[in-house]
């Protein structure tokens, strides 16, 4: 975690039937993205604000879930969740074998409307909205990055629009713009307090450490590029590579989590 430590989470829901907390992000505010099981099978997401010492359910899933990642816009107006559907032992004994394993939803939440399948798809996906500078945020965009276990990172942005009695809805009824960010990465970090993305991408004798910089209200662009060169080792007599990089693709937040990749 970073060096800011995250408090005890006090929610209203004391129940027997109620299940532990767990905590899926920490938003570039300070904001704590939190979920816990309720009664009947149901899964809660909510919002600590540390400032205030207040809690805020944001949404609720009428199925037990195994949330993956979680992230809500600075405007409060949009949740992404990134949710595992069942189990690889479920998948055989129902005959899901057709039925994508995890699921990325984008959710209308001022008030809870419409939602969006934004991917559904058998491998990990993690999610990450871009949060403006405090006092700065003039737009009706938002950016939301995708980071895919199968190694690559995309944008999407998403206008939303005002309607009566202030509820706000995504404006774009088609297609959501997006843009690739990166391919064929085994490692990702990202800065929740600069908005940068730092991640590795393995080239013949040599790995690159990159550094994209994001911005609220306009593109993003590469900062840094570093060279990483690879050691080589003989080993009972065949000569092997190693890399200076983790085995693993590492993303996102002050809370670290890693999911299993393949070298290449």
């Amino acid at each position: 975690m970073a060096d800011n430590l995250v408090p005890f989470v006090i929610i209203s829901d004391t129940s027997e039937n109620s299940s532990a907390l767990y905590i899926v992000n920490v938003e570039r505010n300070g904001k704590i993205i939190y979920t816990w099981k309720g009664n009947q099978k149901s899964t809660h997401i909510g919002l600590y604000d540390l400032q205030t010492k207040e809690n805020e359910h944001l949404y609720t899933f009428e199925k037990d879930l195994r949330i993956i990642s979680c992230s809500i816009n600075s405007e409060r107006t949009l949740l992404a969740v990134s949710f595992r559907q069942y189990t690889e032992e479920e998948r055989v004994t129902q005959l899901l074998q057709s039925v994508s394993k995890y699921l990325t939803l984008l959710i209308e939440i001022h008030p809870v409307n419409n939602v969006r399948v934004l991917k559904a798809v058998d491998s990990c996906v993690r999610v990450q909205f871009l949060y403006p500078v405090d006092g700065r945020n003039t737009s009706t965009e938002s950016h939301l990055l995708l980071v895919s276990e199968d190694k690559y990172i995309e944008q999407f942005d998403i206008d939303v629009v005002a309607e009566e009695e202030h509820r706000v809805v995504i404006q774009n009824s088609g297609q959501l713009p997006r843009v690739r960010v990166a391919d064929d990465l085994i490692w990702a970090q990202w800065d929740m307090t600069e908005q940068r993305l730092f991640y590795i991408v393995p080239k013949e004798s040599r790995s690159t450490l990159k550094c994209v910089q994001f911005y609220p209200d306009e593109d993003f662009n590469s900062t840094v590029e570093v060279r990483r060169k690879r050691k080589h080792q003989i080993t009972r007599g065949t000569l092997e590579e190693k890399e200076e990089t983790p085995s693993q693709l590492k993303v996102f937040g002050t809370i670290q989590v890693t999911a299993a990749v393949a070298n290449t």
